[in-house]
Order: C-alpha cells, then sequence, then structure tokens
C-alpha cells in the first residue's frame, strides 16, 4: 500500500488494482492535500525523465523535440494561452496528461469554467419567514437545475457535461464552481448558455 503523508490515507491495490501494473517502479504521489499535487508534479517529472534519458543516450534516433511545461492548466489555462506555438517550430504537439501504461488520447475537450457568487439576506430563523434569502439555497438550486444526466458520474466517451466541484459559504455569501466540457464547440457555447439562463431565472 502506498500512504500519503498529508491525510495517512493509504491506496491499497484491494481499492485501486491498477497499482499493480507499476509494482517495481517509481511511483509519485501527492500528500492526499491536492489532487493538483499530483497531476502536475507526475507529468513534469515524466517529461524531464525523458529528456534526461535521450541525453544520456545519444544514440537513441529522434528528430528535434520541444518540451515546454505550462503551469495553470485548471485555472483558464493561463500558461496555454502565453505560449508562443510557432516559436516552437514544432510539426507535431504531444500533451502529457494521462493516462496508464500504453495508453494514449488522440483528442481533447472544449472546457470552461464559471464561479457563480450568491449573496443572501440573513434573518433569525425564527422570524426569518419573508426576510430570509438563504445563500446556500440558492446554489444548490442551480446545481438542481443542470441537466440532471450530463454530469461526471453519468457520461462516458465524447459526452460532454457540467460538473459542479465546489461549493463553499453559510446563509449570507456563498461560491458555487461549475466546470464546462464538451467536444463540440456548438455543443460547449449551447452549455454555457444553458448555465446563463439557469442563474438568471435564480436572479428572478
Amino acid at each position: 500500500a502506498i500512504v500519503l503523508s498529508g491525510t495517512g490515507e493509504k491506496l491499497s491495490p484491494e481499492e485501486h488494482p491498477e497499482l499493480l501494473d507499476y509494482v517495481g517502479q517509481d511511483i509519485i504521489v501527492t500528500d492526499g492535500t491536492s489532487l493538483l499535487g499530483a497531476d502536475d508534479k507526475a507529468a513534469i517529472a515524466a517529461g524531464v525523465e525523458a529528456m534526461q534519458y535521450l541525453v544520456s543516450n545519444p544514440d537513441v534516433p529522434h528528430g528535434d523535440i520541444r518540451l515546454v511545461l505550462l503551469p495553470d492548466e485548471e485555472t483558464g489555462i493561463r500558461g496555454a494561452k502565453v505560449l508562443d506555438v510557432a516559436a516552437l517550430n514544432a510539426d507535431y504537439g504531444i500533451c502529457l496528461d494521462c493516462c496508464g501504461i500504453g495508453e494514449y488520447v488522440t483528442e481533447n475537450w472544449y472546457a470552461g469554467s464559471a464561479r457563480i457568487t450568491v449573496k443572501g439576506v440573513t434573518a433569525h430563523p425564527m422570524s426569518a419567514r419573508g426576510k430570509l434569502i438563504n445563500a446556500l439555497s440558492i446554489a444548490a438550486g442551480v446545481i438542481a437545475d443542470l441537466p440532471e444526466k450530463e454530469r461526471p458520474e453519468y457520461t462516458e466517451g465524447r459526452e460532454g457535461y457540467y460538473w459542479p466541484h465546489k461549493l463553499n459559504g453559510d446563509t449570507a455569501s456563498a461560491m458555487l464552481d461549475i466546470a464546462i466540457r464538451d467536444f463540440d464547440i456548438v455543443g460547449y457555447q449551447q452549455r454555457k448558455i444553458t448555465l446563463q439562463a439557469i442563474v438568471d431565472k435564480l436572479r428572478q
């Protein structure tokens, strides 16, 4: 089993049988407190290790290679937006982001994110009738109005989805983060329109 230092959580082959595919190999893990700790570091380590191998083994034939490390993937692809693609002078690009041994992905989706901030009106529950506006209830209403079967737990393959993945707040204010994914640009734009319509309805 692998123990995550930040939480003490154990990753065992009983729950994650794919771990058995990596017996005898070095495994990079996060401390358990952040998904991005493993996501970014593992990809960077793989890329740098590949470059080190090629440098150490000059007899291995290969063309010109450029290694690009792009930060902030999950916060609006800010790294990718400032990348000068033309300066790379590359015929092909390969994104190292997943998956299992021998597995590769040949396309990607359109991705966006929405942060919805709700301001409520507080009141003592004993005399709240007609006064209290519960920010958490409104945020929950946004989630409830999303198309039920268009969420990660129901979709697969090239099916797009809405992913409400973070909700913080109390009755006075709440903040809801929703990720939007679709393989088709028309579907992606429609998801943004649908989400805006849900928010507009709850504003009334």
